[in-house]
């Protein structure tokens, strides 16, 4: 599946699953690959791309749609592009 675009948006606060299984927010941001920043968007609810919500899941251990809920990005490419104009 391509993921370009799609956002995840956790459904739960997944602290207490992280602290039920011994994983330090610090040691998943390590281990995802990603900042601990990132991590502290996904406890606080925030949206983050759907491949690090996959990673996150995989980490853990849980389906992705158990912890998050996927939005894909519908608008057309040619809408992300915006206005251009080529330079003579």
């Amino acid at each position: 599946m391509r993921q370009d675009g799609h956002k995840a948006t956790p459904n739960i606060e997944i602290t207490p699953i992280l602290k039920d299984r011994g994983i330090t927010r610090a040691r998943l941001a390590e281990v995802a690959g990603v900042s601990a920043t990132t991590i502290t968007a996904i406890t606080q609810v925030k949206r983050v791309n759907l491949d690090i919500a996959m990673k996150v899941c995989s980490i853990i251990g849980e389906p992705l749609e158990s912890l998050f809920t996927v939005e894909t990005n519908t608008a057309p490419l040619s809408a992300n592009r915006g206005s251009r104009r080529a330079i003579r």
